[in-house]
């Protein structure tokens, strides 16, 4: 699911009525939940790297830095990432396919094409709803008492802000805990 499918959904939950409809605000918003996720937990994404990939024309074109590299065997490759050029040493041993594992850049994640890590999907729904919602119930709480219509059972901006503030100290347990790397000199 792309970050902008991810937005979507998001606002078909929005009740009682979605009234902001400022797409970069609304963006924004979605950024920053990706970047909060990205900061408080992280995520490890791989991807699967053929024989033929392992050219010199092959570069690197994710802003990610490569975590690690395995051989499908599992076992650990050395590997050299300067700037966009990758080189994998491999031997005789070397069992192809290889899977390199990178975190996940939340910061300069592609909206509309690249995919929001499946661990992500419902941290980043629930946090881009609590930022929309705040600023959003408030315009639907002015639209009621503009039309003189009570606001009793609506909910407030703080009834947000808690769930806002629940879910960043549900972060604090979500921590990426990266595997381990042995260096042999």
């Amino acid at each position: 699911m792309t970050p902008n499918e991810l937005l979507e959904s998001v606002k078909k939950v929005i009740t009682p009525q979605l009234l902001i409809d400022d797409n970069d605000l609304l963006s924004g918003l979605l950024s920053q939940a990706l970047m909060t996720f990205g900061a408080k937990v992280g995520a490890i994404a791989n991807i699967r790297l053929n024989e033929t990939d392992l050219n010199p024309d092959f570069t690197w074109l994710r802003s990610e830095e490569i975590y690690q590299i395995f051989d499908k065997d599992q076992d650990l490759m050395d590997y050299d990432l300067d700037g966009s050029s990758l080189t994998v040493e491999t031997n005789e041993y070397t069992v192809f396919p290889l899977k390199a594992l990178y975190l996940v850049d939340f910061n300069n994640i592609d909206l509309a094409n690249d995919e929001v890590p499946r661990e992500a999907h419902q941290f980043v729904f629930e946090y881009t709803k609590a930022l929309i919602d705040m600023p959003n119930i408030q315009r639907v709480r002015d639209a009621y008492e503009g039309s003189q219509l009570s606001t009793e059972g609506l909910p407030t901006v703080a009834d947000y802000r808690t769930t806002k503030e629940a879910l960043d100290t549900a972060l604090i347990e979500m921590t990426l805990v990266l595997p381990p790397v042995s260096v042999i000199y």
